[in-house]
């Protein structure tokens, strides 16, 4: 984001949204409503959650894990 968020809207087309891993765990997040979802340094993904997330991306959402130590 060369502007900071705070630039023309042209600029940063990108709008992240974070959640923390309870709120992730519950299986309530929309995953279909999102282009991308960054997995960073998630340490497990219950069998409901990685449906939902292999549903989504069947729908064509992007998925990028980051692997954390």
């Amino acid at each position: 984001d060369p502007a900071a968020g705070d630039g023309d809207p042209a600029l940063t087309p990108f709008q992240p949204r974070t959640i923390d891993t309870l709120q992730f765990w519950t299986g309530n997040e929309p995953f279909a409503d999102y282009d991308l979802i960054a997995l960073c340094n998630v340490e497990a993904v219950p069998a409901e959650v990685a449906e939902k997330l292999e549903n989504a991306m069947q729908g064509g959402t992007a998925l990028f894990v980051m692997l954390g130590g």
